[in-house]
């Protein structure tokens, strides 16, 4: 199931890949090969059904381990608290991130993707397979017409479209003590007076390994 660590890492230096190994293990998670090979075999499945269902930009496909994998993997500090209190859910999972790679990171930890095409929940099947996943369900619909937040601890929904829209949806129906791990910058707009929304600038954001923002978002009226 693996691949050369020259292949996996290209265009990822290995100074990077020390820095990603220490800051999961300070969280307890463990970045050893049995995790590397789960997220070789979600890059294969990426590259082997890119040219048909465009799951990411050609200029992405030889860079997705530092593009898409390690900035699926910053969120993993930020879940690492919640496994107890529900399943991962991630909307619009369509290639896997970061729902597959955080799914990948705790494989006891129930986790729902939730995606609209009926052709990358195909792909999202073929993935889970080649990862050896078993905790994995697949709703094929739109949020949040698919499935609902019930039972969440950790939302996810990382490059979505209509994303100010999904965002708000998803505020609306978070319940309890589940956090969403927002990466869109309408995550900010949120209603203070509701929500809780804190926004991350951790080792991640500071070494440029997120692309993009984090938001960590609960409901004020949290029991």
């Amino acid at each position: 199931m693996g691949m050369l660590l020259s292949q996996r890492m290209e265009g990822f230096s290995m100074k990077n890949d020390l820095r990603v190994t220490a800051w999961l293990e300070e969280s307890g998670i463990a970045y050893d090969e049995a995790l590397r090979e789960r997220l070789d075999a979600l890059c294969a499945c990426v590259r082997r059904f890119n040219p048909s269902l465009s799951l990411v930009s050609r200029g992405d496909l030889e860079l997705l381990w530092d593009r898409h994998v390690v900035d699926s993997l910053s969120l993993a500090p930020w879940a690492v608290g919640c496994i107890e209190g529900g399943d991962l859910v991630d909307i619009g999972s369509g290639s896997g991130f970061p729902g597959l790679v955080l799914a990948a990171a705790f494989p006891e930890w129930p986790v729902r993707l939730v995606e609209r095409s009926e052709s990358k929940t195909g792909f999202l099947h073929n993935a889970m397979v080649a990862m050896e996943l078993k905790q994995v369900t697949i709703d094929c619909g739109d949020f949040p017409r698919a499935t609902g937040l019930d039972g969440a601890g950790v939302v996810t929904a990382r490059a979505v479209e209509r994303g100010a829209v999904v965002v708000e949806a998803i505020a609306k129906r978070l319940h309890g003590n589940a956090r969403y791990l927002c990466q869109n910058e309408a995550g900010a707009s949120l209603d203070p007076a509701l929500f809780h929304v804190e926004q991350i600038d951790d080792h991640w954001t500071q070494a440029g390994l997120r692309r993009g923002c984090l938001y960590l978002i609960t409901r004020k009226d949290a029991a």
